[in-house]
Formats: C-alpha cells, structure tokens, sequence
C-alpha cells in the first residue's frame, strides 16, 4: 500500500476465482505460484470468488486451505462458494458458515459477499445459479451502511450478465435456451439496485476475464475474474476512498 496523492491511504483487493482444486501436482502448483504472487505484492486483501475445488470433496478444500493459509488465519481472504463447492461433499457450507449473505469491513473496503449457489447445484448438470429478489434487496439495504468514504464490491460466483460461451456444452445450452449457462435471472435487476451506490461487482463462474463498465456518478465495473488458475493470473484493485486508483492491474504468475 501507499499514499496516495490527496493524503489518504490508498489499499489493493485481488480477485481471484475458479481454482479448481482438484489435488493434481498441475492444479497444487498453479495454486501455490498465484500465492507467492500474492505475497510479492502484499496485497490487503484477498476475494476468492467461488468454484475453490473441483468436485466439492473435503480433500480439495483442505487442500486450498493449506496453501492459502498465512491469508485465512490473518483474515485477509474472503472466499465465497461456488457450484463446483456443492459437488460430493458439498464444502460449500464451510466458506460463509451457510449464510446466504455476510458482509465484511476492512479499512476503507465494504465487501458484501453472496452465495448464489443453491441445492441443484448438487448435480454438475445444474451449474446455474440463484439470486432471489429478497437477497437483492437485503444487499441493497446493506450497502446503505457503508461509510461515506468506503469502496463498495459486491461479490459472488455467477455472472449476472450475458457473456459468450466457452466450450460446446455451452454452446448447445444456449441453442435450446436451457438455464445451464445462462447469466443470473434477476441479474439485471441487481445491476440496476447496484448502480450508483456500488464500486465494484465481482464473479467468477465463466472462466474467460472480462469487465463490463457502466458509467454514471459513480462508476460500476462488473468484473468476472475466470479462472485464476487456468490464466495463470489474476487482477488487482488499488482504490482510495471511493476511487479506484488507476486501471486494475494484471499479474501474471510464473
């Protein structure tokens, strides 16, 4: 961190998603490279935006935890589930202790975390992901608590709009307008709760970054972080009060 031009004390977030977890040496080394990066660039905190293992299997989890470990026990990760997390033995309760919502506050950050994970997601079929109305408006009512000068992200694991399709499975869902990729229901209505009042939306899911701005008073950048471990990568936020200080950054692991 550092100072920043008007005074204040200017912070970093790295996002990171879709590790995937799977107990390979491959996937173990990926993960322990995007770490050490981690480290180098001492970041404040660090958002793990769901799909943290591959079949949802304690093993996996155990695994994620031990390799992230210096970041968990200081308390300066946050890690959300995903639909992967809901597979075998189902870890996904373990990272928000089954809360739908929980909010986090750091200096000068106010994260709001959601799991848009449900039941179906049991089964690798039902990816998709869930977003009730009653959640959007408890985290519109949240945001109501941030302080004046705190930068606001919303986090979760689904992407909330439109984005192209990966691989052929995909490709067929969308053919038949099946739900299996298909962007949160009510996505666009959270969006539009969110504009205005709302700094950064982060997700993961789709394993492609990308960003979408809308612009206004205050800027929204909806963020999908991919898959940290499949980019060997992953972005990171410098901000200042309710500013983000320059473009986010791409680093890039060995």
């Amino acid at each position: 961190m550092y100072h920043a031009k008007n005074g204040r004390m200017s912070r970093t977030i790295a996002h990171l998603s879709d590790l995937h977890f799977d107990l390979s040496e491959a996937r173990l080394k990926q993960a322990e490279s995007l770490r050490d990066r981690l480290r180098e660039r001492r970041v404040d905190h660090v958002l793990v935006t769901g799909d943290v293992t591959e079949n949802g299997r304690a093993l996996e989890y155990d695994q994620f935890k031990r390799v992230f470990e210096e970041f968990l026990d200081g308390g300066s990760c946050t890690v959300i589930p995903g639909n992967h997390d809901r597979l075998g033995h189902e870890v996904a309760k373990d990272m928000m202790e089954n809360q739908r919502m929980c909010i986090v506050r750091r200096p000068g950050l106010y994260l709001i975390a959601v799991d848009t994970t449900g039941p179906h997601n049991r089964w690798s079929f039902f990816p998709h992901g869930t977003l009730a109305r009653w959640t959007i408006k408890r985290i519109a009512r949240a945001i109501e608590d941030a302080g004046r000068e705190d930068f606001v992200v919303v986090a979760m694991h689904h992407h909330v709009v439109p984005l192209p399709e990966e691989n052929w499975m995909e490709k067929l869902a969308a053919m038949f307008r099946t739900r299996f990729a298909a962007e949160l229901t009510l996505g666009q209505y959270l969006i539009r709760r969110l504009h205005g009042r709302c700094d950064l939306l982060l997700h993961g899911h789709r394993h492609v970054p990308m960003e979408t701005r809308l612009p206004g008073r205050r800027t929204l950048r909806v963020v999908n972080g991919g898959s940290s471990t499949q980019q060997n990568g992953f972005r990171i936020f410098r901000f200042s009060g309710r500013e983000l200080r320059g473009e986010p950054e791409w680093v890039e692991c060995g």
